[in-house]
């Protein structure tokens, strides 16, 4: 509702806008996850995302809705972007270790979050979180 003029004293492009708004949620993320690194306590990651994305219905929108797979995972990647710089534990790894701990770490909360939506939240967060933070901490052998 505001005039094209105003916008574009603003922003160079509507790509632009959408760029800081995503970058606004992955920042408002760490901003919530600050107090830990996520690799040491990966329970507490899945835990906080799960409970953070059920929290506010534009996150949870864009994790869910197929139509914005473009831009979650934009999301996704400006999240590991700026998350990997700020992991003490992920400094050990070489970078291809850390993008591969950062993807897999990333992609597995997401997508066990996307599950339980899909599944209708039927299961009760904290089982699904629990579920979700064994499954990434332990690994299939010692969950079956």
């Amino acid at each position: 509702m505001i005039n094209r003029r105003t916008f574009y004293l603003h922003y160079d492009s509507i790509d632009d806008i959408l760029n800081e708004i995503l970058n606004e949620m992955a920042k408002e993320f760490l901003e919530y996850t600050k107090d830990y690194d996520h690799i040491e306590n990966p329970k507490r990651i899945v835990k906080d995302y799960f409970m953070f994305t059920s929290s506010s219905p534009l996150f949870e929108k864009l994790n869910n809705n197929i139509d914005y797979n473009y831009l979650r995972e934009m999301v996704n990647s400006k999240f590991r972007n700026i998350g990997s710089e700020n992991l003490k534990s992920l400094r050990k790894l070489n970078e291809f270790e850390a993008k591969m701990t950062m993807t897999y770490l990333n992609s597995a909360t997401v997508n066990m979050y996307r599950t339980w939506c899909l599944e209708g939240k039927k299961v009760p967060i904290e089982e699904a979180i629990e579920i979700a933070a064994n499954l990434i901490t332990d690994g299939l052998k010692n969950n079956l």
